[in-house]
């Protein structure tokens, strides 16, 4: 990781890969736009994470490492599936499916480099709110295609994905003291006060990429996640 960071440090000159910033964006030397205009200095990695129970696919951020899987059960060989029937999209942001056993819950993570601050959330929730599937990270894809995707058996989607930011999960009721850290947090990294809530969220769950907690712990309620009674602690 130092190594490659020294390397985009030395290949930058106040951009992204040293491209030229345009329209609120950078450009990269192959004519790429990696959605933030910031000096080489301000580059860090992040991580992001999706679950599920049923078969479900999901997107990582461009300039990821190669995930990491689990699941509840263990044994469990994971078939890494591409999408068929379409063309080649002409980018680099990995796109993986995986089918867990009947049964078990299956993880993925991935750590990614990144230059802003703009922590997404995606959830698929079933006809009574409760989550088939849930994707988060400190930033979004690029894009608008959901960031995850479940499917039946039979390959036919499952529920319909919803984008969730950090106004959006005020119906947690994250304790105080936890509200408290996360204002510590922004104020100490320079982050957006904005994203207070997934900063706090954070700090709650005791993961950068709270996928799992919001997994086990929640439910959809309207356009809100809320915690479960007797889950959360």
């Amino acid at each position: 990781m130092i190594s490659l960071l020294r390397w985009l440090r030395e290949r930058g000159e106040g951009g992204f890969f040293g491209g030229s910033s345009q329209h609120g964006h950078t450009s990269g030397t192959d004519g790429g736009t990696l959605g933030a205009v910031v000096g080489t200095g301000q580059i860090k990695s992040a991580t992001g994470s999706a679950i599920s129970s049923v078969a479900y696919s999901f997107f990582m951020h461009d300039c990821s490492f190669f995930p990491s899987f689990s699941d509840i059960v263990g044994g469990n060989t994971v078939y890494l599936k591409t999408y068929s029937g379409i063309p080649d999209p002409n980018d680099t942001i990995g796109a993986i499916k995986l089918d867990p056993a009947l049964g078990t819950t299956m993880t993925a993570r991935w750590r990614y480099l990144t230059a802003s601050d703009d922590p997404t959330i995606w959830v698929v929730a079933g006809p009574t709110g409760d989550l088939l599937g849930v994707w988060a990270a400190d930033d979004p894809i690029p894009g608008t295609t959901p960031a995850v995707q479940c499917f039946a058996a039979t390959g036919n989607p499952l529920g319909s994905p919803i984008l969730l930011k950090a106004g959006d999960l005020d119906g947690l009721k994250l304790p105080a003291q936890t509200l408290l850290e996360a204002e510590k947090k922004i104020a100490r990294e320079k982050l957006r006060p904005e994203h207070h809530l997934f900063r706090a969220l954070q700090h709650h769950a005791n993961d950068a990429a709270p996928a799992k907690w919001l997994f086990e712990n929640c439910h959809l309620v309207g356009s809100r996640l809320k915690v479960r009674p007797g889950h959360g602690n």
